[in-house]
């Protein structure tokens, strides 16, 4: 129920032209999002501790009430610095939520199954659950948001808004936590900066795996804010931005198999299927013209989302052992991923403004090439 309601997003399909109409550049659209993923970085870690301090139900109820204040305040929002705000309060929403479900879930059937082997296979399945959940959330939220905005007002999607939020919220207070992981909940802070250092620093396999699934996760997100810049240079309808959007989720429900396939292969393989698939995306969306080059980076886009996530929380499940920080494991990745898009979002709406968003396309293509590479040829090693 959570991971339907999060994921159904009214303004989805028309967020960029949302902005537009309001006066903001794709500069100062992506500077928006680059606040809400430093205020995210910033507060993702102490959110990850507290869930693991004080109760993980607790923490994704104080986040669906904050959801529901933000969105309540966007739809009334008029300048740049009233987004701003907003923005701030949607970054603390993610902080909040982000990697909460999982860690429930994780704690939840390992305190409830004793066998590895069975232990995985519902890990495995639930992330791919989660996938297609997410897959059904995000089509009902794309194509009501455009039809809202096509026949009511551009407003009306985000005016309707928290009161999906409000279902969330409820769902939220109805979470059942393990007596057990309550009970064992008294880890020092201390405890969180160890976490990250054992994450980034003194395990290669596990940092190169990290920063593997942050570029990835980040070059889709980048590349997803310059889609709707990209329907528009191809002469599309705002009418069929839901259609589009909605096919982008369901297709990534349907390759939530070869997440699965690619959860059997070496982790090497796996980490370079996605790494090329996103690269031929982003330069044939930035090389081919119309539909094609729309379709393209559209497809590449719902493969990484499909197999980014259930990937990497595959192996870190199987490299990582201790329940009681595993909320803040979680906050970590999602701090590094908030990060690195506060500095590659920026650059591509510049480049956007300055240039045009097949150039900024281009760029996020030579990123993923260079750093992909290199992260992956690292990775390769640590795991020899």
């Amino acid at each position: 129920m959570l991971e339907m309601v999060w994921s159904t997003f009214f303004g989805v399909s028309i967020m960029v032209v949302y902005y537009n109409l309001h006066g903001l550049g794709q500069l100062q659209v992506f500077w928006l999002q680059a606040t809400w993923s430093i205020v995210a970085t910033i507060a993702a870690v102490p959110c990850g501790y507290l869930a693991d301090r004080f109760g993980i139900r607790r923490v994704i109820i104080l986040g669906s009430v904050v959801q529901i204040v933000q969105s309540t305040l966007f739809w009334q929002s008029q300048t740049f610095w009233q987004f701003e705000i907003v923005l701030v309060l949607s970054g603390l929403t993610i902080a909040l939520i982000s990697g909460t479900t999982t860690a429930l879930m994780t704690v939840t059937i390992n305190q409830s199954i004793q066998d590895e082997d069975t232990r995985q296979t519902l890990f495995d399945s639930y992330q791919r659950w989660v996938t297609r959940v997410r897959a059904i959330g995000g089509p009902i939220g794309a194509i009501v948001g455009s039809y809202l905005a096509t026949h009511v007002g551009m407003s009306s999607p985000f005016a309707l808004q928290p009161l999906v939020y409000l279902l969330g919220l409820a769902a939220a207070w109805h979470l059942i936590e393990p007596r057990t992981a309550i009970a064992r909940q008294h880890t020092a802070f201390s405890a969180m900066c160890k976490t990250a250092r054992i994450l980034l620093l003194e395990q290669a396999k596990i940092r190169w795996a990290i920063l593997l699934s942050v570029l990835l996760s980040v070059s889709v997100i980048a590349t997803a804010w310059l889609t709707q810049p990209l329907l528009i240079e191809a002469h599309i309808p705002i009418a069929l931005f839901g259609l589009i959007y909605a096919s982008r989720s369901i297709s990534t429900g349907i390759l939530a198999g070869c997440a699965q396939r690619l959860q059997r292969r070496p982790n090497t393989f796996a980490w370079g299927v996605q790494v090329v698939v996103l690269l031929m995306g982003t330069i044939v969306a930035a090389t081919v013209p119309g539909i094609i080059g729309v379709v393209t980076a559209i497809a590449s886009h719902s493969f990484i989302m499909a197999c980014v996530a259930p990937v990497t929380t595959s192996f870190l499940h199987k490299q990582l052992d201790d329940d009681t920080n595993r909320a803040t494991e979680l906050s970590v990745i999602s701090a590094l991923k908030t990060l690195f898009f506060a500095i590659i979002g920026p650059f591509c709406g510049w480049l956007t403004d300055i240039s045009s968003v097949k150039t900024a396309y281009l760029a996020m293509g030579m990123i993923c090439l260079v750093a992909g590479g290199v992260a992956l040829y690292k990775f390769h090693r640590a795991m020899k």
